[in-house]
């Protein structure tokens, strides 16, 4: 019977989309707080210590990683265990012939480029598949890419990996709104999508969303002419341009929770 570690969510996400009678799941979460408990405990920790599944993995096994488990543990585990760790873990899968599922498909085109690229393009030692929903990694080896990867993310990370939580209504051609832009922070492509709808005087037509918090933010960074917000580093070009109208002449279309 094949074995996959791998997060509840992701577990039932895939238990939706297909039959998974003759495998075993086995639940993991972060391993960076099994290290840190170990850490505290024992003072000195090697790494026959650490008791989380994924360094005691089964033979022909599969491990499946989530966005929180690579920008989270993978991160810790590079920083502050280092080299010697790494490559006694990443042997043992080897050897093991343990396949590895890397999700980077989760919306973050900055992210990929920036903070995660050295992960994201590490040439991994043991047998491993990439999903990814950026242009930029869809012709490199081991790497699979479809813009439509990201709900995999989506469905885990919004719905406990139960896509039945997600709202629906019977079919009507009677509607109040043909579209919903619902959102948190005023980021360049978002407030791009908002100008586009506004140009072309569709924004009754749908329904556009923001919180007050980011909403707020946006209007005090405009009147302190900061130009920039987190992950926004290789966008300041657009921001600047985009922003100013924005604030000026669009924020009033907006709904504010």
């Amino acid at each position: 019977m094949k074995t996959i570690y791998c997060t509840p969510n992701e577990r039932d996400i895939l238990k939706t989309f297909g039959s998974y009678d003759e495998v075993n799941f086995v639940d993991i979460d972060h391993f960076e707080d099994n290290l840190k408990e170990i850490k505290n405990r024992k003072k000195v920790i090697t790494f026959e210590d650490i008791t989380h599944p994924i360094f005691n993995p089964k033979e022909n096994s599969v491990i499946i990683f989530d966005r929180r488990m690579i920008e989270r543990d993978w991160k810790f585990f590079f920083d502050y265990y280092g080299v010697s760790f790494v490559d006694k873990l990443f042997d043992l899968w080897k050897k093991r012939n343990v396949k590895v599922l890397f999700n980077f498909a989760f919306y973050e085109g900055i992210e990929y480029q920036t903070r995660l690229n050295q992960f994201i393009t590490y040439d991994f030692p043991f047998e491993h598949l990439k999903l990814t929903d950026y242009p930029l990694f869809k012709d490199n080896d081991n790497f699979l890419f479809d813009r439509l990867y990201n709900l995999f993310h989506y469905f885990s990370e919004n719905f406990e990996g139960n896509i039945t939580r997600y709202p629906t209504k019977a079919h009507t051609l009677d509607k109040k709104y043909l579209f919903s832009s619902l959102q948190k922070k005023l980021r360049p492509h978002r407030l791009d999508f908002i100008q586009k709808i506004k140009a072309n005087n569709l924004q009754k037509l749908g329904y556009m969303t923001h919180s007050k918090i980011y909403f707020d933010e946006a209007k005090n960074r405009n009147q302190n002419q900061i130009y920039m917000t987190d992950n926004t580093a290789l966008q300041n070009d657009m921001l600047i341009k985009m922003i100013k109208d924005f604030i000026i002449r669009d924020l009033k279309n907006i709904k504010v929770f």
